[in-house]
């Protein structure tokens, strides 16, 4: 990282002014970034800092683009900021332009971030600017699943009452339920099913969500003993009964 990057990320704004009104020349490009490229830099990394006059600046008088990419990370400011759950910083660039469905270079979307990584506020906020719900990354993975698989139930919960879509699934076939269970979250999983998750849901692997809660193996054993007691309570025909007896008997004497 060059000198701009660092003052921009460390919040020296006098800093920043200084090294941005210098003349830029680059003699070796193997080695160096010139001035539009270091700004860029610059912009995202303050912006995932949380250093609004500096991200302001910025975006007032260098080369930058509000959703350009940071070239070493990959993160846009809207993407990384959205992941470190600055929620100023977040309603500063959408005011200045930035796009909530614009992705970093690993095509995961802000809301996407903001939910996996457990920042309310900021999921709040841009659902409130506008944000689809349901919007999906490269993979077709929604917020609410990210959301239930890092096991941040209060996100569940907003995404739920904003409408999100409990029957989506990603490119496997996988729902948010699938998700909670493969990933042993059981208060997740009970949350899910109460608000009308479908239980005998299948992935395109013919897995079902009490057979992603088994794949948890021994480390997570009482984890999913806990999920099908859940999955079993929610279950209303005899053929998930039937399957789910037949299943959890065979899990348990591989255990034994």
């Amino acid at each position: 990282r060059c000198p701009l990057v660092e003052a921009a990320k460390n919040g020296r704004f006098n800093v920043v002014a200084f090294l941005s009104g210098c003349e830029w020349t680059v003699t070796d490009p193997r080695t160096e970034v010139d001035h539009a490229d270091a700004s860029q830099q610059a912009l995202v990394q303050a912006a995932g800092c949380g250093v609004d006059d500096v991200v302001e600046y910025l975006l007032d008088v260098a080369e930058v683009t509000v959703d350009g990419h940071d070239s070493l990370s990959g993160e846009t400011a809207l993407t990384l900021a959205s992941s470190n759950g600055h929620k100023s910083t977040v309603v500063l660039l959408i005011d200045r332009g930035a796009q909530a469905s614009s992705s970093n270079v690993k095509c995961m979307n802000a809301l996407a971030l903001a939910a996996r990584d457990g920042q309310w506020a900021v999921v709040e906020t841009l659902l409130h600017s506008g944000t689809y719900v349901d919007i999906v990354d490269s993979e077709q993975r929604t917020p609410l699943m990210m959301a239930a698989s890092e096991d941040h139930s209060g996100i569940v919960e907003l995404l739920l009452d904003s409408g999100a879509d409990l029957g989506a699934e990603d490119r496997q076939g996988q729902t948010s339920l699938s998700w909670a269970c493969l990933k042993g979250r059981v208060a997740i999983a009970q949350y899910l099913l109460d608000r009308g998750a479908p239980i005998d849901h299948a992935d395109k692997s013919g897995k079902t969500a009490l057979d992603l809660a088994t794949l948890n193996g021994n480390p997570a054993l009482v984890q999913v003993r806990k999920i099908i007691k859940v999955i079993i309570r929610y279950a209303n025909n005899i053929q998930i009964l039937n399957y789910v007896f037949f299943l959890t008997s065979s899990y348990w004497r591989e255990e034994r």
